[in-house]
This record gives C-alpha cells, structure tokens and sequence, in this order.
C-alpha cells in the first residue's frame, strides 16, 4: 500500500503539498485545492472505476477561455469546453486506457 502512495505522490503531489480546500470543496466525485492561481480537481473515482472517464464533467468550477487544463502526469493540455452551466474536459484514449497513476487524477487548471 505505501509503494501505491509513493507512485500517487510522485505523480500528483503539487495538488496535495501547499494547497487548500476551496469551496465547494467537494462536487460529486471531484474534490478542489488551490495553490496561487492553479486550481486542482482531484477526480476520486467509484470503487469498481479503473480508468479515467472519456469526459471529467464540472458544474463548480468555471475557468476562463485562456486557462488551460492538464492531468497531472500527462504533458499536453487536455481539450476543453463549456456548455451551459458545466465544463466538459475530454480525455484522450490514450490517457483512458493508460492512467499517468491509479486511485484518482488531478486536473490542473491554469490561467
């Protein structure tokens, strides 16, 4: 279990280390830190859920047309799109079937 931590840490711990919770501090399946002007969505997936989802839907979080969005562990930015009151970011496939770690995943959004 902790060598499971150690490769989580590796990968997501500038969501966790100097962060914190910002409201709504928890929607759904997606928990919220902040460090500086970089807020993270820490996707906690169902107990059956191994891969990341094709879509990450957000109703609380608003970003603006000049952030971008990244999961951590992964180098390029992610697409993105509002629509109505919610924020769509899609996942690649390749992401889907080859998570940068297991247990949950951080989307990073910068401005």
């Amino acid at each position: 279990r902790l060598q499971d931590m150690s490769k989580w840490m590796k990968v997501n711990a500038e969501a966790i280390f100097g962060t914190r919770s910002i409201a709504p501090y928890r929607e759904d399946k997606i928990a919220y830190t902040k460090k500086g002007n970089t807020i993270y969505a820490i996707y906690l997936p169902g107990d059956n859920e191994t891969n990341i989802p094709a879509t990450i839907e957000l109703t609380s979080l608003q970003p603006k047309g000049k952030n971008k969005v990244f999961i951590l562990g992964y180098p390029k930015p992610l697409v993105w799109k509002k629509e109505g009151n919610k924020v769509l970011v899609k996942i690649p496939n390749t992401l889907q079937k080859n998570p940068p770690c297991e247990h949950a995943w951080i989307l990073k959004f910068t401005s």
